[in-house]
């Protein structure tokens, strides 16, 4: 499994952040080289837009090392 970066919401009501959890726990069995869960309390469904000072740095460091190697 590819390198994943996962970016949830603890107050999601469209996908509960069980199915992050569950997601991320499936692709570490799958073998994944990394995974990185980050998850925000009190966020919705659009918690990367809604977090972007933290969430957008985040995904340009996870992409510039997972594209590195």
């Amino acid at each position: 499994a590819p390198p994943s970066l996962l970016i949830h919401g603890n107050a999601d009501k469209a996908v509960p952040v069980s199915q992050a959890l569950l997601f991320a726990a499936a692709l570490r069995e799958a073998g994944a080289r990394e995974v990185r869960l980050m998850t925000f309390d009190a966020e919705g469904h659009f918690v990367f837009e809604g977090q972007k000072v933290v969430t957008y740095p985040a995904m340009f460091s996870f992409f510039d090392a997972a594209l590195r190697r």
